[in-house]
């Protein structure tokens, strides 16, 4: 995932520097992976543990699970911080990107263009998926303008091939279609991308198009896509110093956070 590297790299730098080791364990967003990951950390009595909680799944009791493997952590007096997202109900340091904002700069940005009925195209209902939402319905109500229920879509599940495709396309076929869609992601925005040209028309054109990370989907497009990019580095780097700091008593009380913001990158697929 183009977000994790980033992240992944950012830690290393700062364990590197203060000479510390770094266990890496891939969750794959699945409860029982989480679980047993950090139940073996806590067996290895690591010295500190930094956590991108998996994201909800209905058929999972993810933060039930999380929240007793926590308390364990607390237990064994093993320091954590959550790092791109947190978990509902945990009190922990974190260091986070406002994805609120980031939800407020794509769609401020594409009525400044011009564009008038801007649809929101995500991922399931989640902390973050709701944050960028959030920042999508502010920005509409500061321009005076109410949200279309009919150009809104949560998709329904995980599992999907071609995200962004199909919803899209069935706002584009509807009776009051959008003439500019900002998506949850770069890949929900690859999908909105073949829709909109599947009919003919032109994003940046007839149809602006932002997207969200900043990924490499954004220059791979035949007109490049306007997205939100996350300081996903310096927030790796972040978490780890937090960790780094709290294991050596110098962190400040109680349970801070860092909320970084994140910029727009324009390019064609949104500006008229």
């Amino acid at each position: 995932h183009y977000t994790y590297p980033g992240i992944l790299r950012g830690i290393e730098q700062v364990s590197f520097k203060h000479d510390v080791n770094l266990i890496v364990g891939n969750i794959e967003n699945q409860a029982a992976r989480q679980t047993s990951y950090l139940r073996n950390f806590i067996d290895s009595k690591v010295s500190g543990v930094i956590i991108v909680p998996a994201r909800p799944n209905p058929s999972e009791d993810l933060e039930g699970q999380l929240f007793t493997m926590l308390q364990q952590l607390k237990d064994q007096e093993i320091p954590f911080v959550f790092c791109n997202r947190n978990a509902l109900g945990i009190e922990a340091p974190q260091v986070v990107s406002n994805d609120f904002q980031g939800g407020l700069l794509a769609t401020r940005h594409l009525l400044a263009q011009g564009y008038r009925r801007i649809a929101y195209i995500s991922h399931p209902r989640y902390t973050i998926s709701l944050n960028r939402y959030m920042g999508y319905l502010s920005a509409l109500s500061l321009a005076g303008r109410q949200p279309d229920e009919n150009l809104i879509a949560f998709s329904s599940s995980w599992d999907f091939e071609a995200p962004g495709y199909q919803e899209l396309g069935r706002m584009l076929d509807g009776p009051e279609p959008p003439d500019a869609v900002f998506c949850f992601t770069d890949l929900i925005a690859r999908g909105a991308y073949r829709a909109i040209c599947e009919r003919d028309l032109v994003p940046g054109r007839d149809v602006g198009l932002v997207g969200y990370d900043d990924s490499l989907v954004c220059r791979s497009l035949e007109i490049p896509l306007t997205s939100v990019k996350i300081h996903s580095f310096e927030m790796g780097q972040k978490a780890a110093q937090f960790l780094f700091d709290g294991a050596h008593g110098t962190a400040p009380g109680g349970n801070p956070s860092i909320i970084l913001p994140p910029d727009l990158v324009v390019r064609e697929s949104s500006t008229r």
